[in-house]
């Protein structure tokens, strides 16, 4: 089945009249809250579940995602910033764009957020093509690497300011 406009995950497996876990066994590439709707989106249902799908989407009268992209702009623009700004937690945050705790994402980075009523766009396909995730550490520029020394040990090189550590 093809789907045109973004869905929230939760949602299409309601529809589809399937418990969730079925839904995304069957479709293991909806690994995030929402599916981005496009002509090349497919769902995969058993022919049943497919036919209460369509029966219960074409009744279907509310708002079909409640999440919409956003692109980082700032340098640094921090999870709980943009939580706030959505009027949610940065665990739903974190959890929704699969961010590790004690990383932020970078400039340039597009990640899935609530829709907080003002929004109505979709996600749409070429976001979904092109969105990329960069991330930091919390702590900034910080960037270790390990080169080989003498005897087996390594030093661990960081950036510039700290000191140097050998194992």
């Amino acid at each position: 089945m093809k789907k045109t406009r973004d869905i929230d995950v939760k949602l299409a497996a309601e529809l589809a009249e399937m418990p969730l876990e079925e839904f995304k066994a069957l479709n293991p590439q909806f690994n995030r809250p929402v599916i981005a709707g496009s002509p090349d989106t497919q769902i995969l249902l058993p022919h049943l579940n497919a036919e209460k799908f369509r029966q219960n989407l074409s009744n279907w009268t509310r708002t079909l995602s409640s999440w919409t992209s956003l692109k980082i702009s700032a340098a640094r623009e921090r999870i709980e910033t943009i939580a706030a700004r959505f009027k949610t937690t940065p665990q739903v945050i974190r959890e929704a764009n699969a961010i590790p705790p004690n990383m932020q994402p970078t400039a340039g980075s597009t990640l899935i957020v609530p829709k907080t009523g003002m929004e109505t766009g979709e996600i749409g396909q070429e976001t979904a093509d092109n969105a990329m995730l960069g991330l930091v550490t919390e702590g900034g520029s910080r960037r270790h690497c390990t080169r080989g020394c003498a005897g087996g040990r390594e030093i661990r090189a960081v950036a510039p300011g700290h000191r140097r550590h050998h194992r």
